[in-house]
This record gives structure tokens, C-alpha cells and sequence, in this order.
């Protein structure tokens, strides 16, 4: 079982009751378009051809893009077989975007 920061796992638990996460390709993609995804995560076991489409939709729409451990999405969201997964711009995003990107900075 992938070991996500118990932090992250229980803000994006809490964002998807609140309605703030799309999952799924083609939704996730709709959100991006429409300017109104906060940032994107992406499944470390996508296949090349979703992380080549989502990093380029994500860098033309200016929309963070963080790849997360391999089943992660699962664990968080509670289902089987998610690869990418928009928070909704706002608080939730926010958050998640400081949880993340702490994670990846570890001070000392």
C-alpha cells in the first residue's frame, strides 16, 4: 500500500466530500480548459501518452501538475483504478499545493 502523507490523504478525503475533486481524464481535461482547476495530480503508473497530455494542457493552461506515488489516488479517494485527479481553484488547492510542495522541499 503506498505510503502518501496521512496530511495530504485525509485533505484530498476531505476536498472530495466537499465536491473540489474531478477525477477522471476526460473531466479533468474539461476543468483545466474552463480555468477552473487549482492543480492537477497525476499517477506515477500513467501511461506515457496520459503524463505527456496532461504536462502539456497543464503547461499551456499554466495548472500545476504533481505526479504522486503509484496508487495514491486510490488510497486517498477510497476507488480502484484513478491516474489523474483536478482540485477545484480555492482554499482546497491551496492546501494541497503547500502539502505537496513542502513534501517535495524537506526543510533540514
Amino acid at each position: 500500500m503506498p505510503s502518501m502523507d496521512k496530511k495530504l490523504s485525509g485533505m484530498l478525503g476531505i476536498a472530495m466530500r466537499a465536491g473540489q475533486i474531478v477525477l477522471g481524464s476526460d473531466t479533468v481535461l474539461q476543468e483545466i480548459r474552463r480555468g477552473k482547476a487549482g492543480i492537477v495530480l497525476l499517477d506515477a503508473d500513467a501511461s506515457e501518452n496520459t503524463a505527456k497530455c496532461f504536462a502539456d494542457k497543464c503547461a499551456y493552461y499554466r495548472v500545476p501538475l504533481h505526479t504522486v506515488e503509484t496508487g495514491a489516488l486510490d488510497q486517498a479517494f477510497g476507488r480502484s483504478g484513478r491516474m489523474v485527479a483536478a482540485v477545484r481553484k480555492g482554499g482546497f488547492a491551496d492546501q494541497i499545493t503547500k502539502l505537496i510542495t513542502s513534501d517535495e522541499n524537506p526543510v533540514g
